[in-house]
């Protein structure tokens, strides 16, 4: 919105309010235009990142891979930690590698009543904005360590499911579209060679 004002009665003709409106308009391009190429310098750092786990994971899925693949995750949605969890058994993940913001990373995250169990049960992509009012998931932990918004996906395929990468941050993060359909990408490549390396 543009506005003019003054502190003093004053009748605007109806050339200041088409100024105005030119104005007005001229900013929303601009405006948009810039949007829109900070989408096109997402989307193209997204892509090399896929580029490179797929080159990655082409020839080794070791720790190394893992590693990066949570390192990308963090760097392409600028977030302080993502991790990679894996089944221990029917009832909780383990955290296998990546950067947890849990102080204790060695212990097993229940699969019932967790973001990232419910991630890994259902096979769908979960967002929590905000763990100071979430509902759907225990989220005391997530509080009382500063954890503010969160991102699972699952790295599965049609025939098995390996389990769910994440990204946390500890500041008020809307996960986009993009950046879900990103990590899932980063999901899918790493299942697939989970899966062919089995």
């Amino acid at each position: 919105m543009v506005g003019a004002y003054s502190n003093r009665a004053h009748d605007f003709a109806q050339s200041d309010v088409n100024f105005l409106r030119a104005l007005a308009m001229t900013l929303g391009q601009a405006i948009e235009r810039r949007r829109a190429e900070v989408e096109l310098q997402i989307r193209a750092i997204q892509q090399s990142a896929v580029a490179e786990l797929g080159r990655r994971a082409a020839t080794n899925v070791g720790p190394d891979t893992l590693n990066r693949t949570c390192e990308l995750v963090m760097d392409v949605l600028s977030v302080e930690y993502s991790t990679f969890l894996q089944p221990l058994d029917n009832a909780t993940l383990s955290r296998r590698d990546g950067t947890d913001w849990r102080p204790d990373a060695s212990r097993a995250i229940p699969i019932a009543e967790t973001q990232a169990g419910h991630t890994y049960r259902e096979g769908m992509p979960v967002i929590v904005r905000d763990y100071g009012i979430e509902r759907r998931f225990a989220s005391a932990e997530f509080t009382q360590q500063g954890i503010r918004a969160g991102l699972t996906v699952p790295v599965s395929t049609q025939h098995r499911k390996f389990g769910v990468l994440a990204a946390f941050t500890r500041v008020p993060k809307e996960f986009t579209t993009g950046d879900i359909q990103f990590v899932q990408s980063v999901a899918n490549l790493l299942a697939e060679a989970l899966e062919r390396d089995a």
